[in-house]
C-alpha cells in the first residue's frame, strides 16, 4: 500500500475509533437527560458522570470534524467546511450547555444542539453520497439520521408534550446511520485508491484557480 492511501486508512480507522467514544459517550449523556437531569445534591455521583460524558463529547467532535473535512474536502470543499461549521457549533453550543443548569429553559440547549448537528450529519451523509471511496447506503443512512435529529429538535421546541412518543422510533435511524458509518470505517475505512484517485482530480481542478 503506498504511503498516501496508508495515511488516509490511518485517518478513516482514527475517525472510526473516535465517532465510537462519541457515541458510546453520547448515548450515556441522553441517558443522564432523559433521566431528569439530577442535581448534584439529588446524585452527585451521576451528575458529574453526566457532565463528563458531554466533555467527551465535546472534546472528540473537533479532532473527528478535523479528519472529516480533511477525508471530504476533496468531494465539496464548501460543503466539508459547512458540516464542518454545523459541528463546531453544535459543540459549542453542547460544551456552552455545561455551564448552566436551567430548571425550565425556554429552548433546551439539547433542541439547538440536535438542529445543528441533524444539519451536519445532512451534510456529511451528501458526501458520502457523493464520494465514490464509502458505500453510498451509508450516505443516506446519514442524511436520514440528520432528518430525525432535526425533526426531534422542532417537535419538541413546538410540541414537548408530543416528542416523548417519537422515542424510541426516532433513534433507529441515529442507530443506522451514526453506527453503519462507525463500523465501517473502523473494519474497512475507506477505498484508499478511490480517495487518491479523487484527491489527485481535486488537486488538478483546484491548480488554475490556486495560480491565478
Amino acid at each position: 500500500m503506498q504511503p498516501a492511501n496508508r495515511s488516509v486508512q490511518r485517518l478513516a480507522r482514527i475517525a472510526g475509533a473516535l465517532y465510537l467514544v462519541n457515541i458510546l459517550a453520547g448515548a450515556f449523556a441522553i441517558g443522564y437527560v432523559s433521566s431528569g437531569a439530577p442535581t448534584i445534591h439529588a446524585n452527585e455521583t451521576l451528575f458529574r458522570a453526566g457532565i463528563a460524558a458531554h466533555l467527551i463529547v465535546t472534546l472528540t467532535n473537533p479532532a473527528l470534524t478535523l479528519i472529516f473535512y480533511e477525508l471530504f474536502k476533496i468531494v465539496n470543499r464548501r460543503l466539508a467546511l459547512m458540516a464542518a461549521f454545523f459541528s463546531l457549533v453544535a459543540t459549542g453550543i453542547e460544551g456552552a450547555s455545561l455551564f448552566v443548569q436551567v430548571e425550565r429553559p425556554v429552548v433546551p440547549a439539547y433542541d439547538v444542539y440536535a438542529a445543528f448537528f441533524g444539519f451536519d450529519l445532512m451534510t456529511t451523509g451528501y458526501l458520502v453520497y457523493r464520494s465514490n471511496f464509502l458505500p453510498r447506503a451509508i450516505g443516506v443512512l446519514l442524511a436520514v439520521d440528520g432528518v430525525s435529529y432535526v425533526l426531534y429538535s422542532f417537535v419538541d421546541i413546538l410540541g414537548p408534550g408530543f416528542a416523548g412518543h417519537l422515542v424510541p422510533w426516532i433513534q433507529l435511524p441515529i442507530l443506522a446511520g451514526e453506527g453503519s458509518l462507525t463500523v465501517w470505517l473502523l473494519v474497512a475505512g475507506v477505498n484508499a485508491a478511490r480517495w487518491t484517485e479523487r484527491a489527485r482530480i481535486s488537486s488538478t481542478l483546484l491548480a488554475p484557480v490556486a495560480s491565478l
